[in-house]
């Protein structure tokens, strides 16, 4: 399903917007909580999830800049 909304181009930009926020924000919470697990309990795979976890963090923050921002 994800597939099939990037590729649409007659997407709503507003719609857009809001899932590419949503995302960077679980993204975020998500490597924020593996960081946090692994300062708590040292475990070498809760620390390479947060690594990878940050990494798609800021491949959204890097979306969220390509975007369209306006309708026009």
């Amino acid at each position: 399903m994800t597939i099939r909304w990037a590729l649409k181009d007659s997407n709503s930009i507003r719609v857009n917007r809001n899932l590419l926020f949503f995302s960077a924000f679980f993204w975020c919470f998500e490597a924020t909580a593996e960081f946090i697990h692994a300062s708590v309990k040292p475990n070498a795979y809760m620390l390479t999830a947060g690594v990878a976890e940050l990494g798609l963090f800021l491949f959204t923050l890097s979306i969220i800049d390509k975007s369209k921002k306006h309708n026009y």
